[in-house]
């Protein structure tokens, strides 16, 4: 298992994703009973921006690691490139088909303008 937990941040190395992609795959596990309000964080990030590169960001990487893991643990043997090939392509439809994700990723810019 370890193993594969090392391929998965060999393959998606979440420190050097663009924040719109990072913001999809949190936006993708997004759980909303989790304590963590994703919605209000990105509310905060318009009197706060520089909470985008000093909290949220390392934050949203744990997040986003600890659910590929989740989801790798739940699923069928599967390899770890099926996983973030699978992962990827719900990525895409988020960015295009979602509009809770285009509101949070023009507070995000503006924030990434305002630090």
């Amino acid at each position: 298992m370890t193993g594969a937990i090392s391929q998965l941040k060999q393959q998606l190395p979440l420190n050097r994703l663009t924040p719109s992609l990072l913001l999809a795959l949190r936006v993708l596990f997004d759980d909303p009973v989790d304590i963590v309000d994703l919605d209000q964080d990105i509310a905060d990030l318009r009197y706060l921006p520089e909470r985008l590169q000093a909290s949220y960001r390392p934050d949203w990487e744990t997040y986003v690691l600890h659910a590929l893991i989740k989801r790798y643990r739940a699923a069928d043997p599967a390899s770890t490139q099926h996983l973030i090939d699978s992962v990827m392509h719900e990525v895409e439809q988020i960015q295009q088909n979602s509009s809770r994700y285009q509101h949070m990723l023009q507070v995000v810019q503006q924030a990434q303008i305002g630090m």
